[in-house]
């Protein structure tokens, strides 16, 4: 199984057992059954061997005109108009070679963080929605624990949608972590958070849907995450490039192949 997904089954289990030590033999039963079917398999399943391993080292925002590279929120590089490269806040002069490289980067870019964070909300969404539907289906949605249960699933969507959003005409991947805070459901909270704190953990989680047991929109998120990751490739390879014309770039890789780790 994906390394995501074993989280998803953990998280889920984890809570029918805190549920476990207050429960009558019903209930008792019901997690015997539900922990069956969840290792057996669900609609969840997950494609074994499949992973994409890029991820990228610094924020990024990208809008129309703008791509910035952020370090803790300062903007260390600067592409305006997939042309003009800032950096340190100093233009750098391009020969034709270099230009024709930085556009097709920019290009890329401008390509590839709008749809990671769209899979992000929509990844993180589905899960979520389906960890709480199947929980509250089976205790009950008014029990104690299936309320705590939607509202910290509510502060992982947020928490994401802080990491991976949209603000005004940019859209951008914080430099920030996920991070989680607080008592008992900061486990559960880490364990879902673990697939959706970086690039390579959201590509691979959506791309590992089963195709065998999928929904219309877990095909279609399945297969913008494929696509996602091969551009994420071309664009490591395009900055490979690029960093090895333009001097004083090199200390700025964006994207991180860590398959070379």
């Amino acid at each position: 199984m994906g390394a995501f997904f074993i989280p998803y089954i953990s998280i889920l289990l984890t809570l029918f057992a805190i549920q476990f030590k207050l429960c009558s033999m019903k209930m008792k039963l019901m997690f015997f059954i539900f922990s069956s079917l969840m290792l057996l398999g669900t609609s969840m399943k997950v494609q074994a061997g499949y992973s994409c391993s890029f991820d990228l080292r610094y924020g990024v925002a990208v809008s129309d005109d703008h791509i910035r590279v952020l370090k803790q929120d300062r903007t260390v590089v600067q592409i305006n108009r997939a042309r003009y490269l800032f950096i340190e806040g100093k233009l750098k002069r391009l020969d034709q070679e270099q230009q024709d490289l930085l556009y097709a980067y920019a290009r890329g870019f401008h390509d590839v963080v709008p749809e990671v964070t769209l899979l992000a909300k929509e990844g993180v969404g589905l899960v979520t929605d389906n960890i709480t539907r199947i929980y509250s289906g089976l205790v009950g949605a008014e029990v104690e624990s299936a309320q705590r249960l939607l509202s910290q699933m509510k502060k992982v969507k947020e928490k994401v949608k802080h990491k991976f959003g949209r603000s005004y005409n940019y859209y951008y991947i914080n430099p920030s972590k996920v991070e989680s805070e607080d008592d008992i459901t900061t486990s559960l909270e880490a364990q879902l958070e673990t697939g959706f704190s970086n690039v390579s953990g959201i590509v691979t989680a959506i791309g590992t849907f089963d195709s065998s047991s999928e929904t219309e929109q877990t095909s279609e998120l399945r297969k913008r995450a494929h696509i996602t990751c091969k551009k994420l490739y071309k664009l490591n390879k395009l900055e490979d490039a690029l960093l090895s014309k333009v001097r004083g770039l090199t200390p700025y890789d964006v994207i991180i192949d860590r398959r070379s780790e």
